[in-house]
């Protein structure tokens, strides 16, 4: 597929953005671009099937993705909202195995698409492949804590928890804080949240008064946005101490949140960063 200059370095900027891809020289990208699609999708858009052969990687360019799967009774579970510079597709990609969720465009957006034999030839490079493997692992525990913590979370840590990590899977446990996605999910809405947490709206409005008071979680719209992650913090630790490489993971979000504000928010920083807890 041939594809225009523009949107050539487009598919470069928007892989600079995704974790898989830290770090990597601009000749590797350069390459990996070449090989890569930018493809366009309208809101509410079936971007890849549950079920369906192994094609490729995904990058979130703009707008915003789902990652769900529905029974034959209509019954719809999503399990995560992915923003720009998210992945998805990559277990998949890398094992070629069945896509294990659907995909949709959950608003209109512009996605990078890698095909999995351009992905494992960049992979040739011996530190690419480790550092990949490091990304595997470190999803892979978080799936886990997620296990974890739908087995033996109270539905408030277990909500703390959707709220800290949900926005930042592509960056799983990063030694250093990502580049610059943007740090909390500006559109979340309630309806996504119970049906991820697995209840009722009603529950999870109750569940969600005490962040909001606390202002750890303001409404922004229709949706929820997270202001301060300490407060987050605070909730899932009194279940039980998280890893020390994971609560400053978590509390550099605070500080990007000033900067981000201060630096381009300036409303936003007069009305709210005050109120955030050192």
């Amino acid at each position: 597929m041939r594809v225009k200059l523009e949107s050539r370095e487009k598919i470069k900027a928007t892989l600079r953005t995704a974790r898989p891809f830290d770090g990597w020289p601009q000749a590797a990208i350069d390459s990996l671009a070449r090989e890569s699609e930018l493809r366009h999708y309208a809101q509410g858009e079936i971007i890849e099937e549950r079920g369906n052969p192994a094609t490729g990687l995904w990058v979130v360019g703009t707008g915003s993705v789902s990652l769900f799967h529905s029974t034959g009774d209509g019954k719809y579970f999503l399990h995560a909202v992915l923003w720009p510079g998210d992945t998805f597709g990559l277990f998949p990609a890398l094992d070629d195995w069945p896509a294990p969720l659907s995909y949709s465009a959950r608003r209109e957006g512009l996605i990078v698409f890698i095909p999995r034999k351009a992905l494992w030839a960049a992979l040739g490079d011996a530190d690419r492949l480790r550092e990949m493997a490091i990304l595997v692992a470190r999803r892979a525990r978080l799936d886990i804590e997620v296990r974890i913590s739908t087995s033996v979370d109270p539905l408030p840590a277990r909500l703390a928890k959707y709220l800290a990590f949900l926005p930042r899977r592509s960056h799983a446990m990063n030694d250093e804080p990502p580049g610059e996605p943007d740090s909390t999910p500006i559109d979340l809405t309630q309806d996504e949240l119970a049906n991820m947490l697995g209840v009722s709206r009603q529950t999870l409005n109750r569940t969600l008064g005490p962040f909001l008071r606390s202002r750890i979680v303001v409404r922004n719209g229709q949706g929820i946005r997270v202001i301060n992650f300490k407060g987050l913090l605070a909730i899932m630790e009194q279940v039980e101490p998280l890893p020390d490489m994971w609560r400053r993971e978590i509390l550099s979000w605070d500080e990007r949140i000033r900067a981000s504000a201060s630096e381009q928010r300036p409303a936003l920083a007069q009305s709210i960063l005050p109120e955030l807890p050192r």
